[in-house]
């Protein structure tokens, strides 16, 4: 297990922005890291401010994971078929 309860604990003192979906995966690679999943199904519904919030949340929850040594990637899902354009 790398991401431990002290590291979830730092994670959940940042607020979430708009009710904003995100889960924490595991990969038992060589090295072992975490995706940071979210989705396109609940993306497409926010604005582009809201977006920005959420990036902003997103970069703060990877730096607090790196800052343990251990490797974070954004792993979106596109759950919505055909995908969405973003304007």
């Amino acid at each position: 297990m790398i991401y431990t309860p002290k590291i979830k604990a730092q994670v959940h003192s940042i607020p979430v922005p708009a009710d904003f979906v995100m889960d924490v995966v595991e990969y038992d690679m060589h090295p072992p890291y975490i995706g940071l999943r979210f989705y396109e199904s609940h993306w497409r519904h926010m604005s582009d401010g809201e977006r920005l919030k959420c990036i902003r949340y997103l970069e703060k929850v990877k730096r607090i994971i790196n800052g343990y040594g251990i490797n974070v990637t954004l792993d979106p899902v596109y759950d919505v078929p055909g995908g969405q354009k973003l304007s």
